[in-house]
């Protein structure tokens, strides 16, 4: 499915648009204020291939990103390398270069030096390491236990680009995705994924799948998640909770464990699938079913070594 990407900025802006052959726009907005200044010009393509891997970072960034208080800020962070790579294609697709990209990482109780820390990343994203801005150090006084890990020793990436057209590009391309996720189950299954990759968590106790949830503090975009779920089959837990939305019972792991749910995050993929086979176990599933697990927590397990 292609989108025409001008159609995805606000209709309220005045701006200027000039063509560059067949494929690529160059857009700024103009001031309405006298004596006023017009925004960064931006180029961009003229049409967006909707792919699973966009619909894919779109999902992340609707799960992880845009957080900042700017407005011409588009941003996203997590502490997995695989997400940060895959949440940038959605800069790669609007044209938006490495080198164009700022990134600054954020750790707790540092333990390496700076040199270190951005090195890695910049090698793990190919962002260079002169685009990185001061690392931000934060102290913490907790002890950490079997239930509370250690944070990450590399802490996490956030990645900036700075630009109002940008921004509101992502923001309508979010909306237009939430909605054809309703009616496409292609666009549906990639963007849960992505949902259950940034904001998901696998509760496993004695070792099988107790419970999946996917966190969100709004009532209404609870509520649009719950919606997602119920159209794959996945019917969530009754209980309203104020943080997530949590789904139990073996059908609904089963259903979950056929859209690949957390395939997409290797840490939460190896728990999903060591669990639900164990789960599987316990309850006499079939030899035929176990081997298909067993295959699927094989592709986990490769999927975690090799980042």
């Amino acid at each position: 499915m292609q989108l025409e990407t001008a159609q995805l900025l606000l209709p309220d802006k005045k701006l200027s648009c000039v063509s560059i052959g067949n494929d690529k726009l160059i857009i700024e907005y103009l001031s309405r204020k006298r004596g006023g200044s017009n925004s960064k010009k931006v180029v961009i393509p003229r049409n967006l291939e909707l792919s699973d891997e966009l619909v894919t970072a779109i999902g992340l960034y609707y799960a992880e990103g845009n957080s900042s208080s700017f407005r011409r800020l588009s941003n996203i962070s997590n502490i997995e390398p695989t997400l940060i790579k895959a949440a940038m294609t959605l800069f790669k697709e609007l044209g938006i270069t490495n080198e164009q990209l700022k990134a600054r990482v954020k750790v707790y109780n540092k333990r390496l030096s700076d040199k270190k820390l951005i090195k890695f990343w910049s090698q793990k994203t190919g962002i260079p390491e002169q685009n990185f801005i001061r690392t931000s150090v934060t102290e913490s006084k907790k002890t950490y236990t079997r239930n509370r890990p250690r944070p990450p020793l590399f802490g996490q990436l956030e990645i900036y680009f700075s630009s109002v057209i940008v921004k509101d590009i992502i923001d309508n391309l979010i909306e237009k995705v939430k909605v054809l996720s309703i009616t496409d189950p292609g666009i549906r299954r990639a963007f849960l994924r992505a949902l259950a990759a940034g904001e998901g968590s696998v509760i496993v106790l004695g070792g099988k799948l107790k419970e999946m949830r996917i966190a969100s503090c709004d009532v209404i975009e609870q509520e649009f998640i719950r919606n997602l779920l119920r159209l794959e089959g996945i019917e969530p837990a009754r209980a309203r909770y104020k943080f997530y939305v949590a789904i139990s019972g073996f059908n609904n792991f089963k259903r979950a464990a056929g859209i690949r749910l957390f395939d997409l995050h290797p840490k939460k993929s190896l728990s999903f699938w060591s669990g639900l086979r164990k789960l599987a176990v316990s309850s006499g599933l079939s030899e035929r079913h176990n081997r298909s697990l067993n295959t699927s927590l094989l592709f986990a397990h490769t999927a975690r070594q090799a980042i």
